[in-house]
């Protein structure tokens, strides 16, 4: 499997070479370029995707493209768009979730949801 590893990429090239490695994935306005088929393999691997509605860097399509591909293969991924958010207003209102790292520090390897 190659991948391109964009910053907008590379979490998720990062998470389907490593599977077993990560409790869980978080995408900040990010996007992915491949075939969405292959998010398939990362859909019982919990995911919180971000996205800023007026993101001229990465189009919020790109996210709710990944969610739609998740929720495809039957995962439940998490999904935030901010409405009134471009890239740098969106990651910063991501890292400033205050459900954000209580949820991360919950996965673990191996656990559903």
């Amino acid at each position: 499997m190659r991948f391109r590893t964009t910053a907008q990429n590379f979490a998720w090239a990062l998470a389907m070479k490593n599977q077993d490695r990560f409790a869980a994935i978080v995408s900040v306005v990010g996007g992915y370029y491949y075939n969405a088929r292959q998010l398939c393999a990362l859909k019982d691997i919990p995911v919180w995707v971000f996205a800023g509605k007026k993101d001229r860097n990465v189009n919020p399509k790109e996210s709710i493209a990944i969610v739609e591909a998740l929720r495809a293969c039957g995962a439940d991924p998490r999904f935030t768009l901010y409405e009134d958010a471009d890239h740098d207003r969106g990651w910063q209102r991501a890292y400033e979730e205050p459900e954000l790292f209580p949820w991360l520090l919950q996965q673990r390897l191996g656990a559903e949801g």
